[in-house]
């Protein structure tokens, strides 16, 4: 019993572990393609209107 309970709360810890490595991920690579993408449109526009 102590055994299954051990497992499900390591189990437990890597899971939240995990999501919250995706999380970090999708944090700074959505900040970084936002970034981007402002700075891709506003040289496109640049470019456009000179």
């Amino acid at each position: 019993m102590s055994y299954s309970l051990q497992l499900f709360q390591s189990v437990h810890f890597w899971w939240n572990l995990h999501f919250e490595i995706v999380n970090t991920w999708h944090c700074c690579t959505g900040a970084l393609l936002r970034s981007l993408s402002e700075k891709t449109m506003i040289w496109v526009v640049t470019k456009v209107r000179f």
